[in-house]
């Protein structure tokens, strides 16, 4: 499978799964924090099962090295949640392509 070899120091995680894996650096400031996060996470649909492999508070300076690679390895991720298939949120989803799908036509672009 193909995943994402993340290198920090020493430290090296090879995030994959046979879902979808992510990989988030994220800035966020308001008038209460100021800070840079790094969050390494996937799914896996066939299992419905979300997996954590880290969320880490950056600092300036912070550096990493980022590969694609194919590997039969990955680490083991440090948290597995089940994921609930949630009617609601399709229910929403589908709500939304409607009322999306009428202002395309109101615009003649469908």
């Amino acid at each position: 499978m193909i995943g994402f070899e993340v290198k920090s120091g020493k430290k090296k995680i090879i995030a994959a799964n046979t879902g979808s894996t992510h990989l988030f650096f994220m800035r966020v400031v308001d008038p209460d924090r100021d800070e840079i996060d790094l969050t390494i996470q996937g799914v896996d649909f066939e299992k419905s099962v979300q997996h954590k492999w880290g969320h880490w508070k950056l600092k300036e300076g912070a550096e990493f090295e980022i590969r694609v690679v194919e590997t039969e390895n990955p680490t083991l991720a440090k948290r597995k949640e089940e994921i609930e298939n949630k009617p609601r949120s399709w229910e929403s989803k589908l709500k939304s392509y409607h009322r999306l799908k009428k202002q395309l036509e109101e615009k003649g672009l469908i």
